[in-house]
């Protein structure tokens, strides 16, 4: 079981932790702006039953200070993408220079343009079919790139935290102004 520890609206919870070894689920990573990321991949086998060689994925930005473990843990989202068929890829975020116990978004879009290159080369994701989601933070990283960058993503759908334009109606990506 797993409990998250954190006063979150999936906090103080008990829920049944993912059996990573069992459901196959992969932890992987990759060199990002020279630091080493942490993302995992799951593919249910339902995904391939369902759609053949061309998944559907959902890409999930953790919020601030959470690691792709315990988000995946907290969120439950491995049981929705086994029972809805869907490849799911959780990223997981940096250390914080300022903060140093905890995560934060660093170098989100150039993490994610290496992650889904690899979930259409290295598991047959339908790149029509990519859609994002996040909590807190990661709702306003996902937002961001909805807003920004739209084709990125089919449809994207967060929570706890809403993007904030500004009143000319840009965002701002990893320090980089988007019209």
């Amino acid at each position: 079981y797993t409990r998250y520890e954190n006063a979150v609206a999936y906090g103080n919870q008990l829920s049944v932790r993912a059996d990573y070894d069992a459901l196959g689920i992969q932890i992987k990573t990759m060199m990002v702006c020279d630091e080493l990321r942490e993302y995992m991949v799951y593919v249910p086998d339902s995904a391939t039953e369902k759609w053949g060689n061309k998944d559907p994925a959902l890409v999930v930005f953790p919020g601030n200070s959470q690691t792709d473990r315990v988000f995946l843990d907290a969120t439950q989202w491995w049981q929705v993408a086994k029972e809805e068929g869907f490849i799911l890829a959780i990223v997981c975020e940096q250390n914080n220079a300022s903060a140093p116990w905890t995560v934060s978004h660093k170098n989100t879009n150039q993490f994610y343009q290496q992650l889904r290159d690899v979930l259409l080369n290295d598991y047959g994701v339908d790149s029509s079919r990519i859609y994002a989601t996040g909590q807190s933070a990661g709702s306003m990283v996902s937002q961001n790139f909805a807003i920004a960058l739209p084709e990125y993503f089919a449809a994207v759908a967060s929570t706890s935290g809403a993007a904030a334009p500004s009143g000319n109606g840009t965002v701002t990506i990893d320090g980089i102004t988007y019209n």
